[in-house]
């Protein structure tokens, strides 16, 4: 599987990151750079008020090759554990089903969400709540789904 993710700063100046998945390997690296900034533009805040894509710092190409060899892994308990979190739970169901850009992915979350929006039931959450604050390193944040 190959998925691009990428390193956002939010409101707090905290970093997170974002997978995209299904995404097209002849995608340049100047268009997938231009959709990531334009989320920056979107205005999108977690339940506390805290804007989730303030700035993009960085992007790659992940390429996973994963095999089973027993039982069932869940994709989310993978993704959590690593602080990195999937634009797609922010999609409608129904998008899932369709395979999308990136830049189509972006303009779908545009559609679904106005500038300003707070998303409900959505909340940063820092991965290490132990860190040393005296640490120069930032604590990995993911916007965490509410029960």
């Amino acid at each position: 599987m190959r998925k691009i993710v990428a390193t956002f700063k939010n409101g707090e100046n905290k970093t997170h990151c974002w997978s995209f998945d299904q995404v097209e390997p002849e995608e340049s690296g100047t268009k997938i750079r231009q959709a990531l900034e334009r989320l920056t533009t979107s205005n999108i805040f977690d339940e506390a008020g805290i804007e989730i894509f303030k700035q993009v710092l960085d992007a790659k190409f992940v390429e996973t090759i994963e095999t089973v060899l027993f039982g069932e892994e869940s994709a989310k308990d993978s993704e959590e554990a690593e602080g990195i979190q999937a634009l797609e739970r922010l999609l409608p169901d129904e998008a899932a089903a369709r395979k999308l850009e990136l830049t189509q992915k972006i303009d779908l979350l545009f559609e679904q969400y106005s500038a300003g929006m707070k998303l409900k039931g959505f909340r940063f959450e820092a991965v290490a709540d132990d860190l040393d604050s005296e640490s120069d390193k930032e604590p990995e944040v993911f916007l965490r789904e509410l029960d």
